[in-house]
């Protein structure tokens, strides 16, 4: 669930001089009962637009596993419920799988295709997680991906808590 609080936020010199009055709105995104996600935001959460987002580390592992789990069952309604409709993906496999020579694809559909043509390439395909970065509205996984390679998997999180970017780089291409 959500929880959304209002804070008056004074902010005064040493001689007591108001620099910063003003209110900001905290909300809070929980998980498990912790809280998994916090975004400050200028105005209340019916018109709001996020100015600032926080993943934290449980976040950040929770995310990780789901991502693992639904790609180590090949499923794809699981694995694109990560993501936003318009996200975008940079991968060094993108050319020789999809034909895109950027190695850049924007969008659930053309991703999707991508990703449903990998999966018929490599169908024992199988991810081993070892290690789950955060940033500030950002995940980094480091695992083991197919044929062997080591993988590093970048996330770019939007105000949803939905993945709007990400790209991969490997060990080896």
């Amino acid at each position: 669930g959500r929880i959304t609080v209002t804070v008056r936020q004074v902010v005064r010199d040493l001689n007591g001089t108001v620099l910063v009055d003003q209110t900001v709105y905290h909300r809070y995104r929980m998980l498990g009962g912790l809280v998994a996600r916090m975004e400050i935001l200028d105005a209340p959460e019916e018109t709001a637009k996020p100015s600032f987002s926080l993943v934290t580390p449980e976040f950040a592992r929770s995310f990780a596993d789901a991502w693992v789990a639904a790609w180590n069952a090949h499923d794809f309604e699981r694995i694109l419920s990560h993501y936003t409709d318009d996200f975008s993906m940079a991968s060094p496999f993108i050319p020789g799988i999809a034909g895109e020579p950027s190695g850049r694809l924007r969008g659930k559909e053309a991703i999707g295709a991508y990703w449903k043509a990998a999966l018929e390439r490599y169908p024992d395909l199988r991810f081993t997680l070892h290690t789950v970065f955060c940033g500030a509205d950002t995940v980094a996984i480091l695992y083991e991906s197919v044929g062997g390679r080591t993988a590093i998997e970048h996330f770019r999180f939007d105000a949803a808590g939905l993945v709007c970017e990400a790209s991969g780089q490997y060990d080896r291409i």
